[in-house]
This record gives C-alpha cells, sequence and structure tokens, in this order.
C-alpha cells in the first residue's frame, strides 16, 4: 500500500451513496482528506475527480458499473479484505436500484436527505434535526446542509463495514445481533445488511466501538430517518394536493390545490415542487379561496383583491399579516360566504393581474435605522415622512446580516400585524 498523500476533492451536486463509498475508500486508504469541494461550487482544477467531470461507464470510465469499483481498480484496492463485496453490492444496486428498496437503507437515505430535504428554509425539519446534531445549514448554500459532514457521516458506515472484517476479540456476530435487537427493536431480525442500520450498528459492535457509544449513534440515526420519512409524507401530501398547474407570463406559473391542510400552500414554496411559483390557488373542502403570493414575486395582489372585492362584496378581505400576503374568501378564523365565481373565473382574472403584475415593481423607501438589536436582531427604520418601520432579521435583503444605527438603507413597506414593517431592507 502506498503512503497516503494530501488531497482535495470534488464530488457531484448531491452525491449518492456510491460516491459517499468511493470517498470513503479513498480517505481511508488512498488520500488524507484536505478539503472536500462539491460540483455547485468554485472548486480548483487540480482537485481529484470523484465522477463530477468525468462520469463512470464513461470514456476513461467505460467497462466499470460504479464510481466505487473505478477507484477501487485505480488504486489497486480489491485485495483488501472486504473490498470486493462491497463493489458487487453496489454495482448490483447501480443496476437494478436493489438495495434502495430495503428497510433502513443507507442507500436510499443519502438520496432523500438530498431530494427530501433540500429545502431553502432553515426551519425545515431535517435541516433542524442536522443542525441539532452538529450539522449546520450551509451559508453559501441555503438549499443544502453542510453535506462535507453528511458525506462523513456516511462514510462512517462503510469504515464499520471495514473494521468488522477483523472481529475484535470476543466479539461475535450473534452476540452483536442480540445487542442490536435489544436495544433497536424497530429494526427488522433480517436487516443486517452493511448498508442497513442493523447492519451498521452490528459492524460497529463487532469493530470493538463501545456500546454506549453505538447506543448513541444509533438513536441519531433513528432520527434522521425518522425525519426523513416525515418529509416524503409532507411532500406526499402536497403532491396529491396538487390539481393542476397554469402558466402566468413572464415566467411565473400559478398553481391550483385543493386540500384542508392550511399547510398545503406554504409547503409549495418551501419544497419548490413546482419551479417560478408566483401564485397559489388553495380551494378548501367546503368551497373557500385562499389566494397566496410572495412579496418577491412582485405580483399586485392588492389590485386583484380590488377586483374580487367589488365582484363580490364582503366575501373577500385582503391580509398581509404574515410572510405570504394572501386573499381569503373564509378561513378557519374568519368566517365568509363560499364565492360563487368558479375556479376558472378566479384564474381569469389571476391571469390578467399577475402578467400586470409581473411587471410590477414594488416601490422602494429610503430610509435611516433608528435602532438595531444584536441579540434579538430586530429595529426600527425611520421613513422619509418620520414614519417608523419595523424590521426584524428575516425583513434583512440579501447579503444583508444586520444593520447599524444611523445607516441609511433602502426598503419595501408592507403592513404588519402591529405597524408598518420594512422588508428587503438593503443598504444605502
Amino acid at each position: 500500500m502506498k503512503a497516503m498523500t494530501p488531497q482535495i476533492v470534488v464530488l457531484p451536486f448531491r452525491p449518492t451513496f456510491d460516491k459517499a463509498l468511493a470517498y470513503a475508500l479513498l480517505s481511508k486508504f488512498v488520500f488524507i482528506i484536505e478539503r472536500i469541494f462539491f460540483e455547485d461550487e468554485p472548486y480548483p482544477t487540480n482537485a481529484y475527480d470523484i465522477d463530477v467531470r468525468v462520469k463512470y461507464g464513461v470514456g476513461a470510465k467505460s467497462g466499470v458499473g460504479s464510481a466505487t469499483e473505478f477507484e477501487v481498480n485505480v488504486h489497486d484496492l480489491l485485495g483488501i479484505p472486504g473490498i470486493q463485496f462491497l463493489v458487487e453490492e453496489i454495482n448490483r444496486n447501480n443496476k437494478t436500484g436493489c438495495l434502495k428498496n430495503l428497510n433502513w437503507s443507507f442507500v436510499r437515505l443519502v438520496r432523500e436527505c438530498w431530494e427530501y430535504g433540500n429545502v431553502r428554509d432553515a426551519d425545515d425539519p431535517l435541516n433542524q434535526l442536522l443542525k441539532a446534531a452538529g450539522l449546520k445549514v450551509a451559508v453559501n448554500n441555503p438549499q443544502a446542509y453542510d453535506k462535507v459532514k453528511l458525506i462523513t457521516r456516511f462514510a462512517e458506515v462503510v469504515y464499520a463495514y471495514l473494521d468488522a472484517q477483523t472481529p475484535r476479540e470476543g466479539k461475535t456476530e450473534a452476540a452483536g445481533k442480540a445487542f442490536v435487537q435489544t436495544n433497536f427493536p424497530k429494526l427488522g431480525g433480517n436487516d443486517y445488511h452493511p448498508f442497513q442500520l442493523g447492519g451498521f450498528l452490528l459492524n460497529l459492535y463487532l469493530g470493538g466501538k463501545a456500546e454506549e457509544e453505538i447506543i448513541a449513534i444509533g438513536r441519531w440515526w433513528e432520527k434522521v430517518f425518522s425525519a426523513v420519512k416525515n418529509n416524503r409524507t409532507q411532500i406526499g401530501e402536497v403532491e396529491e394536493a396538487i390539481d393542476k398547474t397554469f402558466q402566468l407570463g413572464k415566467g411565473w406559473v400559478g398553481v391550483v390545490v385543493r386540500s384542508d391542510n392550511t399547510k398545503v400552500a406554504n409547503q409549495m414554496w418551501k419544497r419548490r415542487l413546482v419551479p417560478n411559483i408566483a401564485i397559489v390557488l388553495a380551494i378548501r373542502n367546503n368551497g373557500n379561496v385562499a389566494i397566496l403570493t410572495r412579496v418577491n414575486a412582485q405580483v399586485d395582489l392588492a389590485g386583484l383583491a380590488r377586483v374580487l372585492e367589488q365582484q363580490e362584496p364582503g366575501m373577500w378581505h385582503y391580509e398581509t399579516r404574515y410572510t405570504s400576503p394572501m386573499i381569503l374568501n373564509g378561513s378557519t378564523s374568519r368566517s365568509r360566504t363560499t364565492t360563487d365565481l368558479s375556479v376558472d373565473a378566479i384564474l381569469n382574472l389571476i391571469d390578467r393581474w399577475v402578467n400586470i403584475g409581473a411587471q410590477y415593481v414594488p416601490p422602494r423607501l429610503t430610509g435611516t435605522v433608528k435602532f438595531w438589536g444584536t441579540e434579538k436582531k430586530f429595529g426600527f427604520i425611520v421613513g422619509p415622512d418620520g414614519t417608523e418601520y419595523f424590521v426584524s432579521e428575516s425583513g434583512l435583503g440579501e447579503g444583508v446580516k444586520f444593520l447599524v444605527k444611523g445607516r441609511k438603507v433602502t426598503f419595501i413597506s408592507v403592513q404588519g400585524d402591529k405597524g408598518p414593517k420594512a422588508t428587503d431592507v438593503r443598504l444605502a
């Protein structure tokens, strides 16, 4: 075995378990990994390519069934105990997808971490869980968690299998399975493939890891599996609620959803299941309607609300207190007679106003920061006419982390629950 040399590597934007496995073998036997880059960020041209610029099965990597097999062949790792099995299994999965269907499968989990946790919202349950476990949201890439740390977590699954090829004295497979079943009864009695949670915990046991450490590791992974499952369920509910989409011009898209779950409409933006959403038309089972948008969609929702109120006086309410401005024809807290307008009639109105609204740019005001609390992260801005506008951290524009008293800023004025608020605050 050659001496390990320092190296930086680049991985695909959403690395599968195959790429995590290839990384694990390289980091254990070939390189001292100095830094990991991902293909969606600038990376040095001398970064070692783990299936980014050239994919396995293509060109110089033709004739292999996985990124893992390619690295094993290049670095002559096949003779190491356990490596041949890893290559055979990941090749089999790449061909048939068989390992994704196993219970508590890491092969499936790594995909779902990117797919179901990949939201632009730090409050997402999976983001919060990983943050609590020390896997913070990446500041420079709000679409994902700190992927470097997550990849190293999956690499530990591979390390455990390799270490278990030489079980520690007194550690038997039968005793290890009994330990796992006793402490993790949710796992099935046959769930001991190395790429399953049960197999990982068994390998940790055989490799001599302290039992209390194994339990702590297992509990953490149980939470991750549970969080991903919950996210999958929520996304399924949102997808099921989508009735249809419609084009609005200027690249904007509208979505009609039918559900009594008031959170479904907001999840449309968080999950980004449909790109470039400007409007969500949510229809409850009783016929009440809500029309929602986002400030950055530049939609004149107030104008649309006036038209609806003119057509059906007293039946519509324009609500601006929340992140998503909305027009309500009844809600759980505000009783209204169900609109007589058909969905098509409402869509026709939306189409007219959004096409106008897509060109509408809310006016920006210039003001001066009166106060900013660095601990509680809120403050006040004095507008050009002396009006005070409340501003919180969520109201700061892109690139603005905090405000300083006396600093000139520009902002968009919205009506908050307790008075005027400033949003999209930028330094003047």
